[in-house]
């Protein structure tokens, strides 16, 4: 399996952080799933959790 690059990490972890901060200024955060940022990310839960170990990450 090929390895993964520094820079799509950074990418991929990048586009949770976004979909994270939509989903915060949108909702709140007490008032945001991790199903919320998981469609605003467009990812699924394993990729996400790769990254991050939930919502307070």
């Amino acid at each position: 399996m090929a390895r993964v690059s520094q820079e799509h990490l950074d990418a991929r972890r990048r586009q949770i952080l976004d979909g994270a901060a939509s989903c915060f200024a949108r909702n709140g955060f007490h008032a945001t799933s991790m199903q919320d940022v998981l469609k605003e990310a467009d990812l699924s839960a394993g990729a996400v959790y790769r990254y991050f170990r939930g919502r307070t990450s």
